[in-house]
């Protein structure tokens, strides 16, 4: 699909934009390549169609997370965003974000594991701090957001050495106190949606009434997601290819490093700590960055 005659596929903000051609497909979305009409500048559009309110509602929220911290460093932002009608009485959203054509973590990780090529550990605590200052800006909103969806493909590279965190359609904001088992069943079933088995909190597969989730849900995230940057892929990653239990695998609280490892225990200690069943002794963002810190000084 190509611009004819200054086709207007999209129009956001006073803004119009031509669609050149689809390059992904996500569980609620489709992704497009496109480039502004008069400046000729390539992007990204999301294309979202809600069918009822909550869906509404939810991309709505992941709209105004976008608006509201898109100028926050490591944080991706929005060109602009639409709202027109949909299909079957629905309403059909388009998001437009710059282009990114250095791909993704997720990419860079794959091409890495190829040649086992490790990330150099400054690089590596480099680009984990900067995922966790954009995990604290959403943390210390007032009430507090939660991602629920922390994983290497929603980090995209802005250049080669800055990061930025996207795809706000899984936040939620905390605590969410589990009232009954309707209410429990429900945030379960949500979480299968919209957060990534391999790299989802223990505490979302079950989800006890009574309980309370919160911020500590993305600190569980950024432990699977350290492990990955540096052995390439969750640490739960295989069980689920296996087709074993993932949630039991995760209860046991057993993180299997791999032999010969590149990476000081300092670092391997770091992702344990992270990786910890009990939600409440995981460490807050605050003290995961301070303990980041302390990495680079020893």
């Amino acid at each position: 699909m190509g611009c004819i005659n200054s086709r207007c596929d999209v129009e956001a903000d006073g803004r119009k934009f031509c669609i050149l051609k689809e390059i992904a497909q996500g569980g609620f979305s489709v992704i497009y390549l496109a480039k502004d009409n008069d400046s000729g500048e390539k992007c990204v559009i999301k294309k979202v169609d809600c069918n009822s309110m909550e869906e509404t509602e939810r991309t709505r929220r992941e709209v105004n997370i976008h608006q509201k911290f898109g100028s926050t460093k490591n944080i991706i932002q929005i060109f602009g965003a639409s709202e027109v009608n949909g299909i079957d009485g629905g309403i059909r959203f388009f998001l437009i974000f710059p282009y990114r054509n250095l791909g993704s973590l997720q990419s860079e990780l794959e091409r890495r594991a190829s040649s086992n090529e490790y990330i150099d550990l400054p690089k590596l605590i480099n680009f984990f701090s900067q995922i966790c200052q954009a995990v604290r800006t959403l943390h210390h909103n007032k009430p507090p957001l939660i991602h629920r969806d922390l994983k290497p493909a929603n980090i995209l590279f802005a250049d080669k050495d800055n990061l930025e965190l996207t795809d706000f359609g899984s936040c939620v904001f905390g605590p969410i106190s589990i009232k009954d088992g309707k209410h429990s069943r429900y945030l379960i079933d949500d979480a299968g949606e919209n957060s990534t088995m391999t790299y989802r909190a223990p505490e979302l597969f079950n989800c006890e009434t009574g309980t309370v989730l919160d911020q500590s849900i993305d600190i569980w995230s950024l432990g699977c997601l350290l492990y990955a940057m540096c052995f390439f892929k969750s640490p739960f990653d295989e069980i689920y290819e296996k087709g074993d239990s993932v949630p039991l695998a995760m209860m046991s609280g057993r993180i299997k490093f791999p032999k010969n490892s590149p990476f000081p225990n300092s670092l391997l200690d770091l992702i344990t700590k992270l990786i910890t069943v009990d939600p409440i002794e995981r460490p807050k963002i605050d003290d995961v960055i301070r303990l980041i810190k302390s990495l680079i000084l020893s």
